[in-house]
């Protein structure tokens, strides 16, 4: 127990961001089990739709899609496999059901433009390994996070590339700031620690004023690391949700019974919208929009405010700290006779496109919730851009 009894405002608020930081720690655990147990659910039906289409491995898979790509799409291809080999060791379905959408959608049905999916499977794969690394930094510590996020550092050069004409300015400056050397996340670290070794306010004989300065120092580094951690657990989830279409994508056109016109195009919506949805993850989860969720959380529950940064120095000290394996499946040859019911529900994912990926939470309630506040540090800003050169001219 904590005591602090001359600074019980500030002692519950503490402790309230300690455990928010926890939540997420564990949120982040569940969302990459979940992200794991679908990513082995795709072995049989990728199993099924290589003997489908006359073939036995990974490698000819890789060749047939190979020989229809450009010249400068193999390399990006080849970059793509490279980045995953780094980032997830010896699991290899999340790219081999990547290859097959590529295959399958982008070359055989020509749905979508080659160039964008493998642009998408890059954004995702350095989601992937960054969430995988706060995952390790919880569970292993901060040493073996470090390893993870060293290895996350795969600043793709075909990230940059823009999606179709647009500037690659963003693109550009997102990658910087992931890739960034993992020593950039020591500060962030230090106060996060491993999940069982939480930051810990001891009992403590000081007095009210040292309370009061050690516990506004707490508040402070735990609030910005509380930001970081939401970072990265809306990378899990962004990544299990990808995961989660990836596997209904399997289930359309590695299914044991014929795929048929039907199938191809439910499967091609569903590339279409994984592609999406790895656009809008990888431009909205921000700082700002991180903030953003938990000041809505914040108000909500009525938190005691009194204490912390600012929006806008929150936003920098956690920028700041931004910039800095799955299970092995082995050679699955399981075949499954997928259920009619089964088929039924990845058409379903097709078909509820603008239910499966709602309008983000972002442009919504947080934005609105906290803008009276931006509105009065504007004014407050504006008004001292006022004063001052009038004082200086006295």
């Amino acid at each position: 127990m904590v005591f602090f009894p001359d600074n019980v405002s500030r002692r519950d608020r503490a402790l309230q961001l300690q455990d928010d930081i926890v939540s997420l720690q564990k949120s982040a655990i569940k969302l990459k089990d979940a992200m794991d147990k679908q990513d082995d659910r795709m072995v049989p039906y990728i199993n099924e739709y290589l003997e489908k289409n006359g073939m036995t491995s990974f490698s000819e898979l890789q060749d047939k899609l190979a020989a229809a790509l450009t010249p400068e799409q193999q390399k990006q291809y080849q970059d793509l496999v490279d980045n995953s080999a780094k980032a997830e060791k010896d699991n290899k379905i999340a790219i081999i059901a990547i290859t097959t959408i590529a295959l399958s959608s982008g070359i055989i049905a020509g749905s979508i433009k080659t160039a964008i999916l493998l642009r998408a499977a890059s954004l995702m794969e350095v989601l992937r390994a960054y969430a995988r690394a706060f995952v390790t930094l919880v569970t292993e510590g901060v040493e073996a996070g470090l390893r993870a996020f060293n290895l996350a550092a795969i600043a793709a050069r075909w990230v940059e590339a823009p999606w179709d004409i647009e500037s690659v300015a963003e693109a550009t400056e997102q990658v910087a700031g992931y890739a960034a050397n993992a020593s950039r996340y020591l500060g962030f670290l230090s106060i996060v620690g491993i999940l069982s070794d939480g930051f810990i306010l001891v009992y403590t004989y000081f007095s009210e004023k040292e309370q009061k300065e050690e516990l506004q120092k707490a508040i402070k580094e735990l609030y910005v690391s509380r930001i970081v951690a939401k970072v990265f657990a809306q990378m899990c989830d962004a990544i299990n949700t990808e995961s989660g279409l990836m596997l209904s994508y399997m289930i359309l056109v590695g299914d044991s019974t014929k795929t048929t016109s039907e199938d191809q195009q439910a499967a091609d919506k569903i590339a279409d919208g994984w592609v999406q949805h790895v656009k809008d993850a990888w431009s909205e989860i921000t700082t700002t929009s991180s903030l953003d969720l938990i000041i809505l959380l914040d108000k909500q529950r009525g938190s005691w405010l009194n204490d912390d940064p600012s929006y806008q120095d929150a936003i920098a000290a956690a920028d700041d700290k931004i910039k800095a394996d799955p299970p092995q499946s082995g050679a699955a040859v399981a075949k499954i006779n997928t259920a009619k019911a089964v088929k039924a529900a990845a058409h379903s994912v097709a078909a509820a496109h603008d239910e499966f990926w709602p309008q983000s939470v972002h442009h919504l309630s947080a934005a609105v919730l906290h803008a009276e506040d931006l509105r009065k540090e504007k004014l407050k800003a504006d008004l001292k851009s006022v004063i001052k050169p009038t004082i200086g001219s006295l």
